[in-house]
């Protein structure tokens, strides 16, 4: 007697459209990944697809999959995403708030670059970078939660976010890229974390509303004298650890403010 053996699905790869999301699908590997289309409206991404007979995760969003879609208003990210790619989101000017699951690892440079009406940002528990302008030119984000998880602000993450009052550091955070934060005029307020050593060129350059900034860390950061360029600090108060005082007031870079004064 001859057994017979189960028929096996053959493997697929390449580009499918399921109710109006384009996805690149690999069935060996069970995954698919969001692909670039003409998306607008509330778009929904489903934590799995079935392709070939084959159920297949969502676990990433690929580069420009969203970008310049002028129309999209609203979007909404499975936990089974783990990745988001460079210009993922760029341009999408309707879109006015995003919830980034902790489920994603990392975000991709340019990820949500001129999202001119994204009003608020919840970043996943998950990151551990904020990559180069990830949220650069996102004009009305008036609230922003950088993650415990974060240890390094990329180069112009938050460069020209205008609509931010107040911003905190977390602790976990070792470095804050040049440009950072540059351009953020309505910034009256900065908390910076406990193990902030290095903040390079230009960081929170031209935020002329300052009035006061906290650093927690006892070990005065790095930085270039410029970081504060334009941001008139000679009229903003500095809050620093008592032990440290003296050598903040000693450091050419944070001398600059009007006032020192001790936590």
């Amino acid at each position: 007697m001859i057994a017979l053996m189960p028929m096996v699905a053959n493997a697929f790869t390449g580009e499918v459209e399921i109710d109006g999301i384009k996805y690149f699908v690999l069935t060996k590997g069970q995954i698919a990944e969001v692909r670039e289309n003409r998306y607008k409206g509330d778009v929904v991404i489903p934590s799995t697809i079935e392709c070939e007979g084959i159920v297949c995760n969502v676990t990433s969003i690929g580069a420009s999959a969203f970008s310049r879609c002028n129309g999209l208003t609203s979007i909404s990210i499975p936990s089974s995403v783990t990745t988001i790619g460079d210009y993922a989101f760029k341009d999408c000017l309707s879109l006015t708030s995003v919830i980034i699951p902790n489920s994603v690892k990392s975000i991709g440079e340019y990820c949500f670059w001129g999202c001119q009406n994204m009003a608020s940002l919840v970043i996943s528990d998950s990151l551990k970078t904020i990559p180069t302008s990830a949220f650069s030119s996102c004009f009305k984000l008036t609230s922003l939660r950088i993650p415990e998880s974060v240890t390094t602000i990329g180069s112009s993450a938050f460069i020209n976010c205008v609509g931010l009052v107040s911003l905190t550091i977390p602790d976990n955070v070792v470095s804050i890229g040049r440009y950072a934060f540059k351009g953020c005029e309505g910034l009256t307020n900065i908390t910076i974390g406990r193990n902030v050593n290095t903040i390079l060129l230009d960081a929170f350059a031209e935020c002329p509303e300052l009035k006061d900034v906290f650093i927690l860390t006892e070990k005065v950061p790095q930085a270039s004298p410029s970081i504060f360029e334009d941001s008139f600090i000679n009229y903003a108060t500095l809050h620093v650890p008592a032990v440290s005082i003296d050598k903040y007031k000693a450091s050419e870079t944070w001398k600059r403010f009007k006032t020192i004064v001790s936590l």
